[in-house]
C-alpha cells in the first residue's frame, strides 16, 4: 500500500532512520522505535506511514488513546488509504467503540472491497454487537475472496450455530477442517455441535482429535471428559479426567467430575477422596458436599453424611438441597434406640420444611423417594403423607375423555424395572394373560432395556411405550393414549414414577405391593393388597382405598429349576453343617431379628447362618459390628456368600436346610422361589403388608407349619427344621405338595378382570 510522500528533500537519510525504527519495533525494542519514528516524524510531519507506525506501536504498547491520535492525524492526511481505515478499527475496538470500528473498516472496504481479511474483521466486529445477520454476510463474503480462509468458515460456523442453523454451521466446521487440518479449535466445535445432537460417537472422534492436535489444553481435554461422560462412556471419562490432574493437579471441576465417574464405576472410596478434596479446593462447591454427603448416605454412613448434606444446604439452597437431609437414614442400624432416633429426626425435619413452606417441583429438580423408611418396622402411613403435601401438582388439568371407540378398558402399566427385574417377575403373568378381548394393555416404561424379559413383554402387549426423561412430555405421551386404569406395578423405588404419580394421567389410578407401602399421594385412588397378606383394620396403613382380593394378586409363573445341580462345596459350605439362610439384601436385617439369630445358632451347634453381600461393603462391616454386640458367642457361625448369579443362587436355595425370613420386611420373590424348590421358609407375620408376604403365600397353600407368633415360636420351628431332617423332608412334601397353588393362578387374572372392570364403572357412574 502506497502512502503519501514527504516533503523533505532528504528523503533517503528518512528512508533509512524508518528502516532502523521498523527493525527496532520488529525487534521488540518498542522505546527505542518510538524515539526512531519520532526522530523521522520531526523530519517529514506528514509521513503517513510513520504516523500509521507509530500507532502501530502505540497499539503494541497498549496505548489505544496515543494511537487513536496518530492515525487520526494520518487519516486526515489520507483518507484515501484502506489500512489507515483498518487500523483505525483495530484501535476503536481496543477502545470498546465497536460501532465506531465497524464505520471504520467500511470505509477501508469501500476503498478495498476485495480485502477477505477486512470482511473478516468487519464480521468479527458485528458478532460483538449482535448483528449477526450481517457477520454471515461478511464471513461469506470473505471466504468468496479467500476460500481457504479457514477462520472465516470456523467463524461462520459459531455464527449459524447461534442463529440455529446447525447444518449449515456443520458443513462450515468440516470445510475449516479441510482447508486447515490442524485447525483445533474447529475439530473442537464440531465435536461440541454434534454432542449438542447427541451424536455422541462422532462426537468423540472429533473432540479427540483435538486433544491429540493439542494435548497441553486442559480445558479441551476436560470438555472431552464431559463428552465420554454424556456418552455413557464412564471409564474413558475418567481417564480423560485423570489426565486434566496430571496436566493441573488443582483443577477442582476435574476432581469433582471425576469423583462423580468413579462413583458410578463402582469406586467409592476413590470417589470419596476426590470429593474431599474438592472442598480442600473449593471449599464453597455446594455440589461436592451434596455428592459426598449422598454417597456416604448410600454406604449407610449417616451420621457423616447429614453435615455434608446441610452444609450444601446452607451453600446453595434449592429445593432439592433443602428437602435431602430429611431423608438422611442408616441403611443398617446398630439398635432399636437408633432406629427411634433417626425417624423422629426425619419427622422433625419434614415437620419444620412443611412449616417453612418447602414447595418440591419435579419438573424441575429430581427428588429421591423415601424409600428406606419401611425397614423401621412401624406405621408409615403419616410420614408419606407429609412428604406428598410437599409436592408440587403439575399444572396440567386432566379432562376425562369418553370410552374408547373400540369399547375395551385401556390399561396402562407403569414402572422404571420393567426389565430383568423382581417387578416384572411378579408382573408379567397377569400382563400377558389379561383378557384381549376386554381390554387393551400399553407398557409405559423409562428406558427401553433390551433382554429376554423385555422382550417376553413386548410379545404380549398392545403397546410398548418409552416414556420421554422430560417429565412434563412423559405426562403428555401417557395421556396421549388416555389409558382409562394406570397401574403402577410400584410407587417409591426411585424418584421418577413417584413424580409421575402425582399427576392425575388416567380416571383410575392405582398401585400394587411392589414397594408394598402405602404412597401417600391422594392421586392414587387404589392399592391392591390380598385378603392373604392384610391383618384386620389394614386399611389404616394406606391413603389408598385398600382392595383385598382373595388370591396373592400375581400370576407368577413355575420357577424353572436350575439344570445342573451344585453342591454345598460349590459354595463353600460343608455337608456336615445345618444351613439356615438367610438371602435378604441386608438392610432389611432389623436388630430386633438378632436375637432370634443368635438363639437358633446357640440351640444348633452345628448350625450355620449364610447370608448374601450386600450392594456396598459398608453394609456387611456394619452388620457384623451389630452382630459382634449382639451375638458374640455364635458371629463366628455367620457366613456371608458374594453375590450369585440367579441359577447359582437357586441351588444355594435348594441346598439350604432351612430359609429364615427377615422380620418387618420379609422376601417376596425369594419366597416364592425357595418355596419353589421346596426349601422350608421360617417366618413370623408382622403388622404390615411387607412383613407379612410369606404368611400369605403359606396360607395360600393351606400350610402353617412354618409359621410364628412369637419370636420364640419362630426359633423353635427354625430348630425342629433344622436340627430333625425327618421332620424337614416332611414339611419340605408338603410344601412340594401344595406349592403348584401360588404359580399361574388363573383365578387372579380373573380378580384382576374384575377389579378393573368395577373400578372403570364406577368412575364413569
Amino acid at each position: 500500500m502506497r502512502y503519501q510522500q514527504t516533503k523533505v528533500t532528504n528523503y533517503a537519510a528518512i528512508s533509512e532512520a524508518l528502516a532502523a525504527g521498523l527493525a527496532q519495533h520488529q525487534a521488540g525494542q518498542y522505546q527505542q522505535a518510538e524515539i526512531t519514528y519520532q526522530q523521522v516524524l520531526a523530519l517529514a510531519p506528514t509521513s503517513t506511514e510513520t504516523l500509521h507506525l507509530l500507532g502501530l506501536l502505540a497499539l503494541q504498547m497498549e496505548q489505544p488513546v496515543r494511537a487513536g491520535a496518530y492515525l487520526d492525524r494520518a487519516i486526515a492526511l489520507e483518507d484515501t488509504n484502506p489500512v489507515l481505515f483498518t487500523t483505525r478499527a483495530t484501535v476503536y475496538r481496543a477502545l470498546g467503540n465497536l460501532i465506531e470500528a465497524a464505520s471504520s473498516y467500511r470505509q477501508a472496504l469501500r476503498l478495498a472491497p476485495n480485502e477477505a481479511q477486512t470482511h473478516y474483521n468487519l464480521g468479527l466486529t458485528l458478532v460483538a454487537l449482535a448483528d449477526l445477520a450481517e457477520a454471515i454476510d461478511c464471513f461469506r463474503q470473505a471466504i468468496r475472496l479467500n476460500p481457504n480462509f479457514a477462520e472465516a468458515y470456523y467463524n461462520l460456523g459459531l455464527v449459524l450455530e447461534q442463529q440455529g442453523a446447525e447444518t449449515e454451521a456443520e458443513t462450515a466446521y468440516r470445510t475449516a477442517i479441510r482447508v486447515d487440518p490442524g485447525y483445533v479449535a474447529a475439530w473442537h466445535n464440531l465435536g461440541r455441535l454434534l454432542a449438542q445432537q447427541q451424536r455422541f460417537d462422532e462426537a468423540c472422534k472429533y473432540m479427540e482429535q483435538a486433544v491429540q492436535l493439542d494435548p497441553q489444553n486442559v480445558d479441551r481435554l476436560f470438555s472431552l471428559g464431559l463428552l465420554f461422560w454424556q456418552s455413557g462412556r464412564t471409564r474413558a471419562a475418567a481417564q480423560a479426567y485423570q489426565y486434566v490432574l496430571q496436566h493441573d493437579p488443582y483443577h477442582a471441576a476435574a476432581h469433582l467430575h471425576l469423583a462423580i465417574s468413579l462413583e458410578k464405576l463402582g469406586e467409592a472410596a476413590v470417589a470419596e477422596t476426590h470429593y474431599r478434596t474438592v472442598i480442600r479446593l473449593q471449599p464453597t462447591e455446594g455440589t461436592a458436599y451434596h455428592n459426598l454427603g449422598l454417597l456416604l448416605n448410600w454406604q449407610g454412613r449417616a451420621a457423616e453424611a447429614l453435615p455434608l448434606l446441610e452444609t450444601a444446604r446452607q451453600l446453595e439452597p434449592t429445593s432439592r438441597r433443602v428437602y435431602d437431609p430429611a431423608l438422611v437414614l442408616p441403611k443398617v442400624y446398630q439398635s432399636q434406640a437408633e432406629i427411634d432416633q433417626w425417624r423422629q429426626h426425619q419427622i422433625n425435619q419434614l415437620a419444620q420444611l412443611e412449616q417453612a413452606g418447602l414447595r418440591l417441583d419435579p419438573d424441575q429438580e429430581e427428588y429421591a423417594p423415601n424409600f428406606y423408611l419401611a425397614y423401621q418396622g412401624f406405621n408409615d402411613k403419616a410420614i408419606h403423607e407429609t412428604i406428598a403435601r410437599l409436592y408440587v401438582s403439575p399444572s396440567e388439568l386432566f379432562v376425562p375423555q369418553p370410552p374408547h371407540p373400540d369399547g375395551k378398558i385401556h390399561l396402562g402399566f407403569i414402572s422404571a424395572h420393567f426389565k430383568r427385574h423382581t417387578i416384572t417377575h411378579l408382573n408379567k403373568g397377569l400382563i400377558a394373560n389379561l383378557s384381549r378381548d376386554q381390554f387393551t394393555v400399553t407398557l409405559f416404561v423409562l428406558e427401553d432395556k433390551t433382554d429376554d424379559l423385555v422382550d417376553f413383554l413386548k410379545a404380549y402387549v398392545d403397546h410398548y411405550v418409552v416414556l420421554p426423561q422430560s417429565l412434563p412430555e412423559a405426562r403428555q405421551k401417557i395421556r396421549a393414549y388416555r389409558p382409562d386404569i394406570l397401574y403402577y406395578t410400584d410407587i417409591g423405588m426411585e424418584p421418577v414414577t413417584y413424580a409421575l404419580a402425582t399427576a392425575r394421567l388416567a380416571p383410575v389410578q392405582c398401585v400394587t405391593w411392589g414397594h408394598p407401602v402405602t404412597t401417600g399421594l391422594k392421586t392414587i385412588d387404589y392399592f391392591i393388597s390380598s385378603e392373604l397378606f392384610e391383618p384386620p383394620q389394614a386399611q389404616a396403613h394406606y391413603t389408598e382405598k385398600l382392595v383385598l382380593m382373595k388370591g396373592p394378586t400375581i400370576f407368577y409363573p413355575q420357577p424353572t429349576l436350575p439344570k445342573q445341580r451344585q453342591s454345598r462345596e460349590f459354595f463353600g459350605l460343608s455337608q456336615d453343617v445345618h444351613i439356615y439362610l438367610c438371602p435378604q439384601t441386608l438392610f432389611k436385617f432389623h436388630p430386633g431379628f438378632d436375637s432370634m439369630l443368635a438363639a437358633i445358632l446357640q440351640g444348633d451347634p452345628l448350625g450355620q447362618l449364610v447370608l448374601i453381600e450386600g450392594q456396598v461393603q459398608q453394609w456387611q462391616d456394619i452388620l457384623l459390628r451389630r452382630f459382634m454386640k449382639t451375638m458374640p458367642q455364635v458371629v463366628d457361625r455367620v457366613r456371608i456368600l458374594p453375590a450369585q448369579s440367579h441359577e447359582n443362587f437357586l441351588n444355594l436355595l435348594a441346598g439350604a436346610d432351612v430359609m429364615l425370613d427377615t422380620i418387618h420386611f420379609g422376601g417376596g420373590n425369594t419366597t416364592l422361589e425357595a418355596l419353589a424348590l421346596g426349601t422350608p421358609v421360617v417366618t413370623l407375620p408382622s403388622e404390615f403388608l411387607r412383613g407379612r408376604l410369606t404368611y400369605g403365600f403359606y396360607r395360600k397353600m393351606g400350610l402353617s407349619a412354618c409359621i410364628a407368633h412369637t419370636p420364640t415360636e419362630y426359633v423353635e420351628i427354625a430348630l425342629k427344621l433344622g436340627l430333625d431332617p425327618i421332620y424337614r423332608a416332611e414339611v419340605s412334601r408338603q410344601i412340594i405338595t401344595a406349592h403348584s397353588l401360588l404359580f399361574e393362578d388363573s383365578g387372579t387374572v380373573q380378580e384382576f378382570e374384575q377389579f378393573f372392570t368395577a373400578a372403570i364403572h364406577r368412575q364413569r357412574t
